[in-house]
């Protein structure tokens, strides 16, 4: 009866409280779900692919130590090699097992590249190096293309909207890996100005200081601007379109008719709600750029493609 009576005496308010609750537990639980399906997905596609691929590692490790050793491998070492990086003669499902056993310690075997320099090592070091070009580049691109786009789409129709348009639409067609191959000759091997490949000078003391970091931002401005040329037309254009469809609505053009300066109408008005998109289009952004990253990083020779030039590069100019 205590039961019956608590249940029938329950509120609206709070019934609905719980329906909520129930219902966002449930949205949480399919997306959580849907990014485990996911991570399976990606991780049994890596170790598909390259069984599929044509080539043998192996073959390549033990041609890489000839050349340094200048003798050849024997055939025992051959077999300890094939057998460490995988017993070819091995079922396959037994194969996937023990990946995912050495996938959960997080044990990504050793480089046949860079052998014999664990993969994590790798990875490690090259990541710090991504981070800071991919998160720089999408922030300084993202400002940039927020306030232009807020800017010219204030008065649609003029001259600065005509030109910014139809050159945020080209710069976004273009690849970023191209602008970069026009920066190192006309910029920096053609001035000399900046460096053409390497990540900070060998001249700076490693550590938290300023010249190492105003020498790390030196080196890293020629790939920031490569990446925001190629990626902060998307932000111009979105923002510029919001903003048009914004300008429109009545709370602006009530503070337009207070009187209010323009610059307050754009930023407490109209670029308020219009960045809802853009900001909701920036952690995808985020992997677009940095699935693009990778050329712009082969072209400057930047140590986030290739984890073992951490290492200071000199500065490679025309003198």
């Amino acid at each position: 009866m205590s039961i019956v009576t608590s249940r029938v005496g329950r509120s609206p308010a709070a019934r609905g409280v719980r329906r909520h609750r129930v219902a966002g537990a449930r949205f949480l639980a399919r997306r959580a779900g849907l990014y485990v399906l996911t991570a399976l997905a990606a991780c049994t596609l890596n170790f598909i692919i390259p069984r599929f691929m044509p080539g043998d590692p192996v073959a390549s490790l033990v041609q890489k130590i000839e050349r340094q050793t200048g003798m050849p491998v024997s055939p025992e070492q051959i077999e300890s090699f094939r057998t460490f990086f995988g017993d070819p003669t091995q079922n396959v499902l037994q194969q996937y097992v023990d990946y995912w056993a050495k996938l959960a310690q997080f044990d990504l075997g050793l480089s046949t590249t860079y052998y014999p320099v664990p993969v994590a090592d790798l990875i490690g070091a090259a990541l710090p190096w991504t981070i800071f070009l991919a998160g720089t580049s999408v922030v300084t691109a993202f400002l940039l293309g927020i306030i232009i786009g807020a800017i010219i789409g204030m008065r649609p129709g003029r001259f600065a909207d005509t030109v910014a348009v139809p050159a945020a639409a080209f710069a976004g067609a273009l690849p970023p890996f191209w602008i970069a191959m026009l920066l190192i000759y006309f910029v920096a091997y053609q001035s000399g100005l900046f460096p053409i490949a390497g990540s900070f000078s060998s001249s700076v003391d490693p550590g938290f200081n300023a010249p190492f970091i105003g020498s790390v931002f030196h080196y890293a401005l020629l790939p920031i601007v490569a990446t925001v040329s190629a990626s902060i037309g998307f932000w111009i254009l979105q923002m510029r379109n919001m903003t048009i469809t914004t300008v429109t609505e009545d709370y602006v053009l009530l503070a337009e008719a207070k009187g209010l300066s323009r610059a307050r109408v754009v930023v407490r008005y109209a670029a308020r709600n219009a960045l809802l998109p853009p900001v909701t289009n920036l952690a995808t952004a985020l992997g677009g750029v940095v699935g693009g990253l990778l050329f712009t990083e082969l072209v400057f020779n930047y140590p986030g493609w290739e984890a073992c030039s951490c290492k200071p590069s000199p500065p490679r100019t025309s003198q």
